[in-house]
């Protein structure tokens, strides 16, 4: 008997978009990936391991140091939340906190970082379209508040006297990280997010644990947002001084790696290889990108390319060490809703979440 036809799959469905993009960027990993190998071989990873050896205990300050940097760059969300809806700032961190490191070590997941922030804000008791739209002027905010670091660093690299092809690519670069502010305004002025409510709507039909994210009144969250400059001002502030500190960090690495820099030039060097990782948004924890950049930027300092990629790998084991207790965190959070939702008490704690908001 002839088998049943079926007719063709379309190409361009989104099911296969979806596994095209994920293809690609697997291959971006693995590209990168290899690109970090290759340039730890060359250079030595025996002498790398050295170095990366020496940072012993530091690591535990650098470690302090980054969180603090997760505090603040909470406190900008926080600013722009209490605009609609009052709550604590701890909330925020938490969110942020996992945000990055799902990013950083998830970076395959069909769920993104910020949007497991925005669930994780909802638990708390959180309206669903004031958890995105405050998340999403706050990104505009730390977009905004880079641009300023990194200008900050171009500046101080121009009076130290160095110029040339660093300066000029780092100012594309910028270019490119900005460009996205423009289309940000218009699309909340000519109503466009009301298309980001409709892919939150599919997303907690496709993912029941996401349920209750479907961030309804986004749209006229963001406009009431954007009416209270003050709450731009305060997240503006916040992240700007997350990325200063963020200076110190590298500066923390290096000193403990034994190679003495200044504040200034720890300054320079974080702020060009934030740009750097911006530029490089589609690969995955910009494997390779990274640790390419700190050695171009890093040699304008005289620092060794194994000096380099010791610190490129010290933030990577940072990102470890405080991304695996994050997840582990957001799993328990899950899980502890979901026991209690099965065994009846869901409403009993979801009335506690908001009142410890």
């Amino acid at each position: 008997m002839a088998g049943v036809a079926h007719p063709p799959k379309n190409p361009g469905s989104p099911t296969r978009q979806r596994g095209r993009v994920k293809l690609g960027v697997g291959v971006l990993a693995v590209a990168g990936l290899l690109l970090s190998v290759g340039l730890i071989m060359h250079y030595g990873a025996a002498d790398i391991a050295h170095a990366l050896r020496g940072i012993g205990w530091g690591m535990a300050l650098v470690m302090v140091a980054h969180l603090a940097q997760v505090w603040l760059s909470g406190q900008g969300w926080h600013a722009m939340a209490q605009v609609e809806q009052v709550g604590a700032v701890r909330i925020f961190a938490l969110a942020r906190w996992v945000r990055e490191s799902v990013a950083g070590l998830l970076p395959l997941t069909q769920i993104g970082g910020e949007v497991v922030s925005i669930r994780i804000v909802v638990l708390h008791g959180y309206r669903s379209g004031i958890a995105a739209g405050s998340m999403i002027a706050d990104l505009g905010a730390q977009i905004a508040s880079q641009g300023v670091f990194t200008l900050l660093g171009l500046a101080m690299l121009i009076i130290d006297g160095h110029q040339g092809p660093v300066v000029e690519w780092t100012l594309l670069g910028l270019v490119a990280s900005l460009s996205v502010l423009p289309g940000f305004f218009l699309a909340q002025r000519r109503g466009l997010l009301h298309a980001t409510e409709a892919f939150f709507i599919r997303l907690a039909d496709k993912f029941p644990a996401f349920e209750g994210t479907s961030l309804e009144g986004l749209h006229d969250s963001i406009h009431r947002i954007f009416r209270q400059p003050l709450a731009l001002l305060k997240s503006f502030n916040a992240h700007l001084l997350s990325w200063l500190l963020g200076a110190f960090e590298i500066w923390l690495i290096l000193h403990f790696l034994g190679a003495e820099v200044s504040v200034r030039e720890a300054l320079v060097i974080e702020s060009l290889s934030q740009v750097v990782r911006s530029v490089a948004f589609a690969i995955p924890g910009a494997l390779g990108v990274q640790e390419g950049g700190f050695m171009l930027i890093g040699a304008i300092y005289g620092l060794s390319p194994q000096i380099c990629l010791a610190l490129s790998l010290a933030k990577r084991v940072r990102e470890l060490l405080l991304g695996i207790p994050a997840l582990l965190a957001w799993q328990w959070m899950e899980g502890r809703r979901l026991w209690f939702q099965r065994t009846g008490r869901g409403a009993e704690v979801g009335s506690r979440d908001r009142q410890n908001v």
